[in-house]
């Protein structure tokens, strides 16, 4: 006989949302420069996706009359903790939450670190004054335990989270981010405007907590990591 599996499911309720921004500029300063028009639609497609970065990591608080759209890494029930000990290092406590979201059977395949606080673990040094993770004219690649550490400038510094992110957060794009550019917009014929948005729809979970490990990062002896 064959060993049945059983698969435990949880109603998640989140809907598709839409993620965007917008800003008006001149009709003429567009037409006489397209090279500031294709900067302006750049950066407002990154500003798009920077915030689908921030619902991903710090999930989606509605305002009054939404609906939630991301159930984010950092919620409270959406991940595991490990206690740190009054001597644990940054890379003590991430150790421990690599070990603890492997126990879950899912072995975890990325730390993901505000970029400051990576700063601070790279320049941790030992008793000889030696850089520990490599001297700063060396190739040093980001990696904790065998884990690339991703940096994520929408993770609370002192934070920190380890885990399987492909398997551990399942997210959908329905529509990837459009450029419009509109003058049917207010006034804007009047006043020779165009208005220019950018958005997309999205929405996304996670689906496996247990494994999922976050928390906060202890100090490192006269550096600014960790929390209070």
């Amino acid at each position: 006989d064959k060993k049945e599996s059983k698969f435990e499911f949880g109603v998640i309720s989140l809907n598709v949302g839409v993620i965007a921004h917008w800003i008006r500029a001149s009709k003429q300063v567009l037409a006489d420069m397209p090279s500031l028009a294709n900067y302006l639609q750049t950066r407002m497609a990154y500003g798009v996706r920077f915030k689908l970065e921030y619902y991903v990591v710090n999930g989606h608080t509605p305002a009054a009359g939404q609906q939630k759209i991301f159930s984010g890494l950092l919620e409270a029930t959406n991940h595991q903790t490990v206690t740190a000990a009054a001597t644990d290092t940054p890379t003590d406590v991430i150790s421990k939450a690599k070990c603890e979201a492997a126990a879950s059977y899912v072995l975890p395949d990325a730390v993901i670190l505000n970029p400051k606080d990576w700063g601070e673990i790279e320049r941790t040094k030992g008793d000889d004054g030696h850089y520990i993770f490599g001297a700063p004219g060396a190739a040093v690649q980001p990696i904790l335990w065998g884990l690339p550490v991703v940096f994520a400038a929408s993770m609370p510094e002192g934070k920190y989270w380890v885990g399987n992110i492909a398997l551990g957060f399942d997210g959908l794009i329905r529509e990837d981010v459009n450029i419009t550019v509109s003058t049917e917009d207010g006034n804007n014929v009047t006043k020779n405007l165009v208005t220019i948005l950018a958005e997309m729809r999205a929405s996304g979970a996670v689906v496996l907590p247990e494994a999922c490990v976050a928390g906060d990062l202890p100090a490192i002896a006269g550096g600014g990591t960790g929390s209070e």
